[in-house]
């Protein structure tokens, strides 16, 4: 731990699926964001937020987003993640035909 002592906060930010010019971008010109829930979507002020919030808190691992939590939490099940993998293969195929 080089760092330790100096003031540095380190913190792993999950942020999924954010509004910025990312998918603006001509590589993602085919993607069509209406693809993916709009409750998936979070705008960039809130992820920046809570990423803040938490990392005041010393959590090494942010999450932001009740639903992005959920997704989480519903993968690690062996009940629902199988579910979970079908819908995104379905969306991943989607987006793939929409190119």
């Amino acid at each position: 731990m080089e760092l330790r002592g100096t003031g540095v906060k380190i913190q792993a930010l999950c942020p999924g699926f954010t509004y910025t010019g990312f998918h603006d971008q001509p590589e993602y010109a085919a993607f069509d964001r209406t693809v993916i829930p709009k409750a998936l979507w979070s705008s960039a002020d809130k992820v920046a937020a809570e990423s803040l919030s938490a990392l005041g808190r010393r959590q090494v691992i942010c999450i932001p987003g009740f639903n992005n939590r959920l997704l989480v939490a519903l993968s690690r099940s062996s009940l629902t993640a199988p579910l979970l993998r079908a819908a995104a293969s379905s969306v991943t195929r989607s987006i793939r035909v929409n190119k």
